[in-house]
């Protein structure tokens, strides 16, 4: 073999790794134990140690176990750079199985959290309890399962840190053992240090120690020649080859580069160890040919002025230095409608950085930066495009408005600010088109916008009023690419400012329908519209008729087939329902005997005869009503305990039920009809129908005083049954089927209704209001009911 094939094998064998009988044997003992901990009920689990003396190779030895495991967990997904997964519906996150850290000498409980964070790609600043609870967050959102940290002999144990540090480690242990993941902590002599004096984690430790072979006895010696022997024979076709240069790809990837799924704070440089060493010998061989330069054109003085001035096109992300900005570890997906600054927002507190980091505060979703943008759509993995979506230089001029201010459009003004009182403060919740005037109105709570800094007062809004916002949002959508639709819009905001200008006070008191109107805002109507969203809805009703057809129809989404199969969206929408009732009860005391057997509540007690069947359709509203509210008190709500409160069992299920009780989804249409429920209960005042369930159940007979007045008309035999089933479906609003009496079918008392007159429905309701009234009275407690006792003095 000839010296430059030597040389070139002898560096590329020092980088192989040749794994003996006792390494084999301790992977397969970290291998059953990572299982096993898989396997366990969530809750602390075993904790790995692998100790040995200095320099006998335990960290080589750990990295390719973590590599080989980390690949046969991935599977075909190691072929992924940068392999990622859902960890909730909506959100891509980075898929992070195994982490691995080396700490660093005297490293304190802040040390090692700032190692965890920088590993798996968040930033370590903030306080300790802080970074806890991020560090937690994120192994549960990159799915964590193995944590190694290498060197734990320095780890700072002494006598004042000591019970800080190992009451983390414990806690650490736990956490991640609610993930059914497994700890294995890889040090030198870890037997002299006082992790194995703690009882606690002394009773979990799974003791793994490493040794050099040893040559001290005759089957010693014969152990470590077999080895010797059984790697010389695998070495021996290495050797017959003509160079080395095919060993250097495999050292590389096993040493230079290891897969990125296995983090690691600090990796080798590409030019140090021993296949760097070989490139740049290989680079100062005297036999390769000489390198040919190229020959040199003459200079243009003109051409050669204008290279200079011009800086080269490189993109923005390689502009930053050495802050080169890469993806985030966690990256939600938009929302429908969300502006740039929403989600930049969500982005942040996801990763658990400044938004300032991603988008700053004073940007107002329009005309923004190409290289902001190109910024966010680096951090949240998305291309240019999709960014573009949530600003509003999707919109035409006709919309977004004209010149660097942005004036003469349907934009507002940059100071003013619309939200919404129901849902922004609970839920985050904003929309593109809530900076403009075409939306004072938000479509998911059917309420009033409000401007940011006044009173945050829920109004529902009108129906017209809700149908018109429809309306206006698909033209603004139509906008972008129809011109009849930015004329129709264009001509709508000169009818409105036109309006505005010569509003009449009377007008608006002469449609009750329309919101409070404020004439000095709707005179500020100029270059910019009113900021007063009751204000603008009113204009816009005023100015828009002809846009709302004059025969009242259900709305577009109510009219559609609703589909049998869940999606994505509608578990968010199931969500944002509990979100919403969970906030009702907290501050209105919302509660399931609120809820009566049949939704949504009737606008008047003179109710025209419902159709066959239709009980069925609102008791099943009803019933999933009372799950909703019961599950956002914290309980788990049955379809049984349901129908068993409100009195109406065994009425068959159906995809509404079964989508709550699964916890599945709820669906646009029956939202829709929950929603209106919910309004109709909140502006009724929570009425307790449960309590009237019960007060009326047990009146079997009116009283006399009622009957003397009923007319002789009506016959005797029936008529406390039928008074006291009218009295029982106006107070509980509930079918008969609910009643003392589910043998009478609706239609009769609806005809007993008919034949009644006015004075004997005054009388009835009289009735039932004074049944409930002398309940009221029978609840007094004894001591509010009884005379204080007086002391009397004679003389």
């Amino acid at each position: 073999m000839r010296g430059t094939n030597r040389v070139e094998l002898t560096a590329a064998m020092t980088g192989l790794v040749l794994p003996s009988v006792l390494a084999q044997r301790a992977a397969q003992h970290l291998t059953r134990l990572v299982d096993r901990n898989r396997l366990r009920p969530p809750g602390a689990k075993a904790i790995g140690t692998v100790s040995a003396s200095f320099a006998v190779g335990k960290s080589t030895f750990v990295k390719d176990w973590a590599q080989a495991a980390y690949r046969d967990l991935l599977g075909p997904a190691c072929a992924d750079p940068r392999p990622t997964w859902n960890p909730e519906p909506g959100v891509t996150a980075d898929w992070i199985p195994h982490v691995y850290i080396t700490l660093r000498a005297a490293s304190k409980i802040r040390d090692v959290l700032a190692a965890l964070l920088l590993t798996m790609g968040y930033p370590s600043e903030g306080l300790v309890r802080v970074t806890t609870t991020r560090v937690i967050h994120a192994f549960r959102q990159h799915g964590v399962r193995l944590l190694l940290i290498d060197d734990s002999h320095f780890l700072d144990v002494s006598n004042k840190d000591s019970r800080d540090m190992l009451d983390f480690l414990k806690y650490l242990n736990t956490e991640l053992g609610e993930l059914g993941g497994t700890m294995i902590l890889v040090g030198a002599d870890l037997h002299e240090s006082p992790l194995y004096l703690d009882p606690q984690i002394n009773s979990r430790l799974e003791r793994l120690t490493l040794s050099a072979y040893p040559l001290a006895t005759e089957d010693d010696r014969r152990t470590w020649q077999r080895f010797l022997k059984e790697r010389r024979d695998g070495a021996a076709a290495l050797i017959r080859l003509r160079t080395a240069r095919d060993l250097l790809p495999p050292a590389r990837r096993l040493h230079l580069a290891p897969h990125p799924g296995l983090r690691r704070r600090h990796r080798p440089a590409p030019h140090r160890g021993p296949a760097g060493r070989l490139r740049r010998r290989l680079g100062n061989d005297h036999h390769r040919p000489p390198r040919r330069r190229p020959p040199v054109r003459p200079r243009d003085g003109r051409r050669g002025r204008a290279a200079r001035g011009r800086a080269p096109a490189v993109p923005a992300t390689a502009r930053q230095g050495p802050r080169v900005m890469t993806v985030l570890p966690v990256r939600p997906a938009p929302r429908p409608t969300e502006p740039l600054s929403s989600y930049a927002a969500r982005l942040a507190d996801a990763n658990g950085i400044h938004r300032g980091r991603i988008l700053p505060r004073y940007r107002h979703d329009i005309d923004i930066p190409k290289s902001e943008l190109d910024t966010v759509a680096t951090l949240a993995g998305f291309d240019d495009a999709a960014v573009r979506q949530l600003t509003m230089n999707r919109y035409p001029l006709a919309i977004r408005g004209h010149g660097i201010q942005r004036r003469h459009g349907w934009r507002l003004h940059f100071d003013v600010v619309w939200l919404c009182p129901a849902c922004t403060l609970t839920t985050g919740h904003t929309d593109l088109l809530w900076q403009t005037a075409l939306m004072p109105v938000c479509l998911r709570c059917r309420c009033y916008l409000v401007q940011a800094g006044t009173a945050h007062t829920v109004a529902p809004a009108n129906p017209r009023v809700r149908e018109l916002a429809e309306i206006l949002r698909d033209l603004a959508e139509d906008a972008i690419d129809q011109p009849r639709a930015r004329g129709i819009l264009y001509r709508l905001r000169r009818r409105c400012q036109a309006l505005a200008g010569t509003l009449d006070p009377g007008l608006p008191d002469a449609n009750p329908d329309l919101p409070t109107v404020d004439l000095a805002a709707a005179r500020m109507w100029g270059a910019y519209p009113p900021p007063d969203p009751c204000t603008v809805a009113a204009l816009l009703v005023l100015c828009g008729r002809r846009l709302v057809r004059d025969k009242r129809q259900r709305p577009a989404h109510s009219r559609l087939h609703q589909s049998a199969e869940f999606t994505p969206a509608d578990r968010a929408r199931l969500d944002w329902f509990l979100t919403r009732l969970r906030h009702h009860a907290a501050t209105d005391g919302l509660h399931p005997r609120h809820v009566p057997a049949l939704l949504p509540l009737p606008a008047a007690d003179d109710i025209p005869a419902r159709r066959p069947g239709q009980w069925l359709s609102l008791t099943r509203a009803a019933t999933a009503l009372h799950m909703l509210i019961t599950r956002a008190h914290d309980s788990d709500p049955t379809p049984e305990a349901s129908t068993a409160a409100l009195v109406v069992t065994g009425i068959p299920t159906s995809l509404l039920i079964d989508g709550i009780h699964t916890g599945a989804g709820l669906r646009l249409q029956d939202a829709d009809l929950l929603s209106r429920s919910l309004d109709a209960l909140l502006a009724a005042g929570l009425v307790d129908y449960q309590r009237r369930r019960d007060t009326l159940r047990a009146v079997t007979h009116l009283p006399s005083s009622a009957t003397r007045l009923l007319p002789p008309t009506l016959a005797k035999t029936d008529i406390h049954v039928l008074a006291l089933g009218w009295i029982w479906t106006r107070f509980t609003h509930g079918p008969m089927r609910s009643s003392p009496w589910p043998h009478i079918p609706d239609r009769d008392i609806h005809a007993f209704d008919t034949r009644i007159d006015p004075e004997t429905r005054l009388l009835l309701h009289e009735t039932g209001q004074q049944l409930l009234a002398d309940a009221d009275l029978l609840t007094i407690p004894t001591n509010r009911a009884t005379d204080v006792g007086v002391t009397r003095r004679y003389g």
